[in-house]
């Protein structure tokens, strides 16, 4: 096997085993950070506006739940075009325990007032 066939195999499948294995031990925290990357929903917009406000904004992420989301999508806005988000944060709290927390935003559009 030729060094450039050896390079090969190691990129296409030693590498991304690796990578995978990174992902599977990462923390909750940490691959919301890289989601957030990828994910524009109104939800995500909420939770950037909620984080500064919460005890400890490095540990927190947002939990993905269909049925909230749903209930979001399906939610219709009031008379002034505004909605009710409403998303569940999962963070440390002042004692260092992991909590689950809802939060509600308003929304009108797209935009999170």
């Amino acid at each position: 096997m030729s060094n450039r066939a050896f390079y090969f195999v190691i990129a296409m499948v030693v590498v991304p085993i690796i990578l995978w294995g990174v992902w599977f031990n990462a923390s909750e925290h940490s691959k919301d950070r890289i989601k957030s990357l990828f994910d524009s929903t109104i939800e995500r917009a909420c939770f950037e506006s909620i984080k500064g406000r919460l005890n400890d904004p490095e540990t927190a992420y947002l939990i993905k739940d269909e049925s909230l989301r749903n209930a979001n999508l399906l939610d219709r806005p009031d008379v002034y075009g505004e909605r009710t988000i409403k998303i569940d944060i999962r963070a440390k709290n002042a004692f260092g325990a992991y909590v689950v927390q809802r939060f509600e935003c308003t929304a009108v559009g797209k935009e999170i007032k």
